[in-house]
């Protein structure tokens, strides 16, 4: 369980948005909700996803990748957001449902989403 003082910190820093275009997932996280790294003149930050597919309510499919960003500190702070892009085709119609889940690795919290994209 949570302290409930310190929820309201997590609610705030474990948000992302996630679309369907173009057959791919977008996965869209506010840079000033992530945890970076310095490592020499940049700043690292290194995410697990991973993605549960349903179609008409039945696990289809199970997808986990894991993705790095590295910037300068300047180029950074001028960076809203960092969106992943992962390849998703789906093979027949139906409406499906996606339980995204996002791990920083630098950090011990997660994110969890669930999102009717398809239709």
């Amino acid at each position: 369980m949570v302290d409930p003082g310190y929820r309201g910190d997590i609610d705030r820093r474990l948000k992302f948005d996630a679309a369907f275009k173009e057959n791919h997932i977008h996965i869209s996280i506010p840079t000033k909700r992530m945890y970076f790294k310095e490592s020499g003149d940049r700043l690292f930050s290194e995410f697990r996803i991973i993605m549960n597919v349903y179609l008409d309510h039945k696990k289809i499919d199970s997808i986990e990748e894991t993705k790095s960003f590295a910037e300068t500190e300047e180029e950074l702070l001028k960076t809203e957001e960092i969106i992943f892009e992962i390849p998703y085709e789906p093979e027949l119609k139906g409406e499906y449902l996606f339980n995204i889940r996002y791990l920083s690795i630098l950090e011990p919290l997660n994110c969890e989403k669930i999102s009717n994209l398809i239709k």
